[in-house]
């Protein structure tokens, strides 16, 4: 089963801090509970190869996914290995009157009708989660700017 969704919000801080706390995978565990560890395996230009290890509940699973930056604009991943057939996204960064808008978008593939009717609505939740976290986080570093 393939599903998209896209999460949109406006960040009041300037867009410089907004992709820098995106870009700091390696912090994410510091602030994003279901984000247990975040290693980064190697970097090559503008791309970076992440191995990360998540929590639902009592289970844990490690993804490794390639994640390739352009500065102020976009951060593109993809998995490579980890729980779905295919897992991939963006995040998309724009300057707006008083901040930043951020468009969070991924597509996943999911073997399996009934585990993808259980997966994808948690994995939409924590999307959700997440960037409501991501959000506080920037704007709580940008006020003490």
């Amino acid at each position: 089963m393939h599903k998209a969704f896209e999460l949109t919000k406006i960040v009041r801080a300037p867009i410089e801090v907004v992709y820098a706390v995106a870009a700091e995978v390696e912090k994410y565990p510091q602030f994003i509970a279901h984000i247990v560890v975040v290693q980064v395996i190697d970097k090559t230009g503008n791309e970076q190869r992440i191995k990360m290890v998540v929590r639902n509940g009592p289970v844990k699973q490690t993804v490794v996914s390639t994640a390739a930056y352009q500065k102020y604009k976009e951060i593109s991943f993809r998995q490579l290995d980890g729980p779905f057939r295919d897992m991939h996204g963006e995040w998309l960064f724009a300057p707006v009157e008083g901040g930043t808008k951020v468009i969070f978008r991924t597509e996943v593939e999911i073997d399996g009708y009934f585990a993808a009717r259980i997966i994808i609505p948690t994995l939409q939740q924590q999307s959700k989660r997440f960037l409501q976290v991501f959000v506080e986080r920037v704007e709580s570093i940008a006020s003490g700017l």
